[in-house]
């Protein structure tokens, strides 16, 4: 087996001074900027955390905080350009907040709510990740050139390849001297690549991974979970102390490393029990699910395309239904497109002219086609194409079993309703909207708004239907105490915040209780798989993750599901 290496980027590691505040160090500071901070008439005083987080980010001229859900990162943002400035004596004109579209009008609130109790910046400009996505937003960062950059959710841009991230990180690599927040509840997901370029740019030569992409991924195989190239941890036990985990003591250099402040704990103490149940399937779901599994049909005749639609088809079939286009597309449009789509996904992750979304690709296609000769060919055969068919998606149902045995749920939930309110949680709008209307119950989708009556999911109370993607980040809904799952997510960051929306503080119930409903046997694998990946990342950042926390049962009847089992079949291959 292959083994870490040593190397100056783990020499430069090692070097590398180590702090730690004590308590009495700690409650100074809290004073110190409690008092030069707040206003006249101002009540609110600063967390211990809070208070190191904004003296290092002026000491050090950037930060990484991985810091957990209701830790109060909203108010570090907003402080930490004032005492920049003061403390360094450099005028911050420009400062700009990155934050996710769901949250916009939450952090706006928040901000007014602020201003009564802090000294805040004359003005905060704020962007959102799905903003700098976009084609037109291509030069956004140059032409407004922020002084001082804070990425709140950060972990968003955990994807170098993503546009945003493209966008933001190259700005960053280009104005080295901009100071660099993150701040972000949910450091690591399934590998610690997912932040080491983050921790590089926020801390320069002071990151404690590494810097390059050789070492880095030397590292991520030695200790990230389910490593598809196990290496042994060789020259990383340098790091640890005589008989300790190598984890820890990642950990342990992690968290002492200056510019990095993190919490131990939870910022609640109330218990969280996580209950898996199986959903007994009626005789057509079971029927559709083994047509899929060995045919890669659906209940219509129509093939999955490949492994990946294989397995959202099986989550669909497992609610009732699945999608589809109404009509069915020309066999040469489905081709021309997936054609393009192809070499549109080559070209941005290859190439150099600052091309970050299929958007920008086909504006500069249109300029200089000789720049990109097969693409412009795919491109234009896609639009010649393209006009003669609409998209029209529409959910076939075909089983209303599991919608009545969530609404079975449901009306047994309403008993416990004085402990608190309830969520459903759901990827799935179209399912989310069925339920909302045989259930008379609010269904919040993007952007956590009711579309029938306008009202936002911060404001509700009861019970509700919500849609993960939408409202699983950000929103503060304490109000609730009880969880209904029906899509079960593989990464530990989405189970980080999903249920940090309960799990938090001003929570007044004595229990939080989260029920997995598994329909597939891919619920119980990506639960599986998202515990084990909760524990690396509370091993290597020594953050409490919520799945760890959490008093969890087995998955009951899990025979059930293997009867059914995981996505084997594949299309073959067309012979040339």
């Amino acid at each position: 087996m292959p083994s870490v290496q040593d190397s100056a980027e783990l020499r430069r590691i090692l070097a590398i001074p180590r702090r730690v505040y004590s308590d009495a160090d700690a409650d100074r500071l809290v004073d110190l900027l409690t008092n030069a901070l707040k206003t006249p008439h101002g009540t609110m005083r600063l967390m211990r955390h809070q208070a190191i987080a904004i003296a290092e980010i002026a000491q050090y001229g950037g930060a990484f905080l991985p810091l957990p859900v209701g830790a109060g990162k909203t108010l570090i943002s907003f402080l930490a350009p004032v005492v920049y400035a003061s403390m360094r004596g450099v005028p911050v004109h420009r400062p700009l907040l990155v934050i996710k579209a769901s949250l916009l009008d939450k952090t706006e609130h928040d901000e007014i709510a602020l201003r009564e109790h802090w000294t805040l910046p004359p003005f905060m400009r704020k962007i959102t990740y799905e903003k700098i996505s976009r084609a037109t937003s291509a030069d956004f960062f140059r032409t407004y050139d922020p002084d001082f950059l804070i990425a709140d959710e950060a972990h968003a841009w955990k994807n170098v390849k993503a546009s945003s991230s493209r966008k933001g990180l190259r700005f960053l690599n280009e104005r080295v001297h901009v100071p660099f927040v993150v701040l972000t509840g949910s450091p690591i997901g399934t590998s610690i690549k997912d932040t080491a370029h983050l921790m590089s740019r926020a801390l320069g030569h002071m990151s404690p991974l590494p810097r390059n992409h050789v070492d880095i991924t030397e590292w991520a195989c030695a200790v990230d979970v389910e490593a598809r190239n196990p290496f042994d941890e060789g020259a990383l036990r340098l790091l640890a102390t005589p008989g300790e985990d190598v984890r820890i003591a990642i950990q342990r250099r992690i968290v002492e490393t200056p510019g990095v402040v993190t919490m131990s704990g939870t910022t609640i103490d109330t218990p969280i029990t996580i209950r898996s149940h199986v959903r007994e399937l009626a005789p057509e779901q079971i029927e559709a699910l083994a047509n899929l599994r060995k045919l890669g049909q659906t209940p219509d005749g129509e093939l999955a395309e490949d492994s990946l639609a294989i397995a959202r088809h099986a989550s669909e079939l497992a609610l009732g239904f699945y999608s589809t286009w109404d009509p069915r597309p020309p066999a040469e449009w489905l081709a021309r497109r997936r054609a393009w789509h192809s070499i549109c996904r080559d070209v941005l992750d290859s190439n150099r002219r600052e091309i970050d979304s299929a958007e920008q690709l086909t504006l500069h296609l249109a300029r200089h086609p000789e720049h990109y000769p097969e693409a412009s060919k795919a491109w234009r055969d896609w639009k010649e194409i393209e006009p003669v068919y609409t998209k029209t998606p529409v959910a076939r149902w075909f089983s209303d079993h599991t919608l009545r045995w969530c609404l079975e749920w449901l009306e047994k939930d309403r008993k416990h309703l004085a402990r608190g309110g309830s969520i459903l949680w759901t990827n799935r709008p179209a399912f989310g909207l069925k339920l909302a209307e045989a259930s008379g119950l609010p269904y919040f989708g993007e952007e956590g708004i009711d579309l029938r009556t306008g009202a936002r999911i911060g404001a509700a109370r009861g019970q509700i239907i919500a849609s993960s993607g939408a409202c699983g980040t950000g929103h503060n809904l304490q109000s609730f105490a009880r969880n209904l799952c029906l899509d079960i997510p593989r990464s530990p960051i989405t189970w980080e915040q999903r249920i940090g929306r309960t799990h938090r503080p001003g929570q007044r119930a004595t229990l939080i209780e989260v029920d997995l409903a598994f329909g597939v046997i891919e619920d119980a694998i990506r639960f599986e798989s998202a515990c084990a990946h909760a524990l690396n990342v509370q091993q290597l950042t020594g953050q409490t993750q919520k799945l760890v926390f959490a008093d969890s049962t087995d998955v009951d009847q899990v025979a059930e599901l293997v009867q059914l089992p995981g996505p084997q079949w594949q299309r073959p291959r067309k012979r040339s």
